[in-house]
């Protein structure tokens, strides 16, 4: 499945760090063999590289600088040992690279030549001569024994570009122990090591190999540290990345979510993606800046809390809590933010699957003015959508009890349906045609849901006519009688388009 948001550092942008090469990818291919040098070079200090990595990681777990200096700094020798452009022309810039020695020269080798290969593992023509010359059993060796952070990020980033080429995720998944090594390196605490494999596990998972990383997740302490990410994260790509690896996962159609969803709900990870929601929104409100990253991050956690609530083999062990609803709700309730309008729509369709699992979470949610006024901002654009907007609001009027209100909340509340004429026609009347019309069943909840949204607007504002409304509401101003001129209007056209509804019935 391809996801919709962008790799945490595209590798692609790493070559003003890195010694240049190769030409642009749309360069010509040479046509004769004086050309062919510069392919002939690269493959040569490919094949050097893989080797002297491997070299270090198997046999000289911490380098000194002076065995390394013959390999990095001779670019005179005759050896055909193959040497990286430019790098005499450092002229002293950089940091001393002779007097390095063990995990620093080390660092300082993956950095320079190790980020030239991650590069090249992102063009097709290279990544599998690279997988032809032991490039993963090199990063094998890597993870096994690591190093650092930096060095580990290198080798997952790596692995992302390869694998990212055709044919190369069945040669990670029939290289012996690398997946595992892969996978154990959830146990680290570094956010840029841990956004890499989530945006490895996550194209894998999608794979032809797909059932090879399954089985590698299966543990149960793998599945708790993927849960406790998801859960105390503060981080938003990481956020997102763990978000979208566990939509995958429910979206797989190949037996995947069975095997693992119900570790994962043993787990706690609902409640995770909810503390996720919230942490996430809360950065929303007092962001303006990086406000279109955060909303791709909440729209991630919505479809993934959407798609574990859809699955029926595992429905009935769910069931949304209040602070899960207040959580959504919370994403529907401020109408005039622009930055939350592109998530209201599946925030609305979360809360209606809920109010359908509990109808008495619409009691809070009848009694939120707030809410319910960002909620009859929606804009609905499909069906779907609009079936979703019908049914949360049956379920809440269904909870208002005019004769419980006080007359000041009864007011708000009455004033929230006049100002909102126009949506309420819009919801209720597109799309929504008499039962006998209808042949499916969602189309005929989907009618129920209007009509008796309809009878308890009618049942509202008449109550409201017959409590002498009008004059509590010329109390309030000078706008009394456009509003009570909304109120008539909206109420002909509710008992018109319930007779239209329900006339054809008989």
């Amino acid at each position: 499945m391809a996801l919709d948001y962008e790799p945490l550092m595209p590798h692609e942008d790493d070559d003003e760090d890195q010694p240049d090469l190769i030409p642009p990818d749309d360069s010509p291919e040479p046509q004769d063999k004086a050309t062919e040098s510069p392919t002939k070079h690269v493959r040569e200090v490919i094949i050097s590289t893989i080797s002297e990595l491997l070299q270090y990681a198997r046999n000289v777990p911490y380098p000194s600088g002076q065995l390394s200096e013959e390999i990095i700094v001779d670019n005179g020798n005759n050896s055909g040992e193959a040497t990286f452009p430019h790098e005499d022309a450092d002229n002293g810039s950089s940091p001393g690279k002779e007097n390095l020695s063990g995990l620093a020269y080390l660092e300082y080798l993956w950095r320079h030549k190790g980020g030239v290969l991650c590069n090249l593992a992102a063009t097709e023509k290279y990544a599998g001569f690279m997988v032809e010359n032991h490039v993963l059993e090199m990063i094998l060796a890597n993870l096994e024994v690591p190093r650092s952070d930096e060095i580990t990020e290198m080798c997952l980033k790596m692995l992302n570009n390869l694998t990212s080429q055709e044919g190369i995720n069945q040669s990670v998944a029939s290289t012996d122990g690398l997946i595992r090594a892969i996978v154990e390196q959830l146990f680290l605490d570094d956010v840029l090591c841990l956004c890499e494999i989530f945006w490895l596990l996550t194209h894998s998972l999608g794979g032809s190999e797909s059932f090879a990383w399954v089985r590698a997740l299966r543990p149960s302490r793998i599945i708790r540290r993927l849960v406790w990410i998801m859960d105390k994260a503060s981080q938003e790509i990481l956020l997102r990345r763990a978000a979208g690896l566990f939509l995958t996962i429910l979206q797989c159609e190949n037996g995947i979510p069975g095997i693992l969803i119900p570790s994962l709900i043993g787990r706690g990870l609902a409640e995770s993606l909810t503390h996720a929601l919230k942490y996430e929104t809360g950065i929303l409100y007092g962001d303006s800046t990086n406000s279109e990253r955060i909303r791709a991050t909440i729209d991630v956690t919505l479809q993934a809390m959407e798609a574990l609530y859809c699955l029926e083999d595992h429905f009935h062990k769910l069931s949304f809590s209040k602070e899960q609803i207040l959580v959504i709700s919370s994403l529907v309730r401020y109408a005039s933010e622009i930055k939350f309008r592109e998530i209201r729509i599946p925030a609305v369709g979360l809360l209606a699957k809920a109010l359908a699992d509990d109808p008495h979470h619409a009691t809070y949610l009848s009694r939120d003015f707030h809410f319910f006024r960002g909620f009859l901002n929606t804009v609905v654009i499909t069906r779907k959508d609009r079936e979703a907007v019908q049914n949360v609001l049956s379920h809440i009027l269904v909870h208002i009890n005019e004769r419980e209100m006080g007359s000041t909340d009864f007011l708000q509340f009455v004033s929230v349906l006049a100002s909102k004429t126009y949506m309420i026609k819009h919801v209720l009347c597109h799309w929504t045609d008499p039962p006998s019309k209808h042949h499916g069943s969602s189309s005929s909840e989907s009618t129920n849901a209007t009509i008796a949204s309809l009878r308890f607007i009618i049942s509202i504002l008449k109550e409201w006519t017959c409590s002498n409304g009008h004059g509590k509401l010329s109390d309030t101003g000078k706008e009394c009688n456009s509003i009570e001129g909304d109120i008539q209007r909206l109420l002909r056209w509710c008992e018109r388009r319930l007779q239209y509804m329900t006339g054809n019935c008989k």
